[in-house]
């Protein structure tokens, strides 16, 4: 299973010298099987990053899209409509959610609806699907799906992924409340290979944000102990968080557990079968 980090900020993108390093893009996930099956999880601006790859391999073969959304605030959708697959009659689009399948459609048409886009959504020439997904488990190709509710407003949804011996849980926003959710929480992530977790705040903006639905690198960290978790990747970074900033925290991190990253735009993590080590790597992208 490879891993790859096409965007990794919360709330909007950011540029400039400070923020080349970790990279400026929202959150978009893609994972590649062993037998090259692909899903996305979310579409912000990082999606955009496919592009290159996508025009090398243009009406050479069918383009489909799986993406999995995790909620459908504003950084997690927005890079949807400047996708250009999405205007192609060669591309499908699978939208998959835990929210009905109308209410998909819905979201992801007002999302481009008059007067915020100047093209509607039913007018794209792709073709589109809209799932909503069931409890217990989802096979798409070589993976396995769950996904299980976490604690941020309006709702939304943590993914586990498994291929083979490895699983990946994806946690993007939620904030701890020691309580129900999080143990529920801990019980997904048990003896998964790698947490990418939501890593939005410090410990003291974190007291200061109560009710604004998301973590810290700290909290993360207890849930890959006590879940026994192998690798721990923190990501949703703040606006404000600069390359330095990132790193001071990664370093903080490291202090307590050594196996500890923090994303990188256009970065690769493969989980490799049979082995509780993984590794990373670049693709040759910023």
């Amino acid at each position: 299973m490879l891993i790859e980090f096409l965007g990794v900020r919360g709330t909007v993108p950011v540029s400039g010298r400070k923020f080349i390093y970790y990279g400026g893009e929202t959150h978009c996930l893609r994972i590649i099987s062993k037998n090259g099956g692909e899903i996305l999880v979310d579409a912000g601006t990082g999606i955009r990053r496919l592009q290159p790859e996508i025009n090398l391999n243009l009406r050479k073969r069918k383009l489909r899209f799986n993406i999995f959304f995790t909620h459908f605030h504003l950084d997690h959708v927005i890079g949807l409509p400047f996708f250009e697959p999405l205007y192609w009659p060669e591309a499908e689009f699978n939208f998959y959610s835990p929210w009905p399948a109308g209410k998909i459609k819905s979201v992801l048409s007002g999302l481009m609806a008059t007067p915020y886009f100047p093209v509607p959504f039913r007018k794209t020439a792709s073709r589109k699907n809209f799932y909503q997904l069931k409890q217990g488990r989802l096979r798409l190709g070589n993976f396995r799906l769950r996904f299980l509710e976490v604690n941020h407003p309006g709702g939304a949804f943590a993914y586990r992924i498994e291929e083979g011996d490895k699983a990946l849980v994806v946690v993007t926003d939620h904030e701890p409340d020691c309580g129900q959710a999080d143990q529920e929480l801990v019980e997904f992530c048990r003896r998964a290979s790698c947490l990418v977790y939501d890593s939005t705040y410090t410990e003291t903006e974190f007291e200061r944000k109560k009710g604004w639905g998301h973590s810290t690198w700290k909290h993360g960290l207890e849930i890959m102990k006590e879940a026994g978790v192998d690798i721990l990747v923190l990501s949703h970074f703040s606006p404000d968080y600069d390359d330095v900033t990132i790193t001071r925290l990664l370093r903080k991190a490291r202090l307590e557990y050594r196996k500890v990253w923090a994303a990188r735009q256009g970065y690769i993590l493969e989980l490799q079968p049979g082995k509780s080590l993984s590794k990373e790597r670049n693709r040759g992208r910023k």
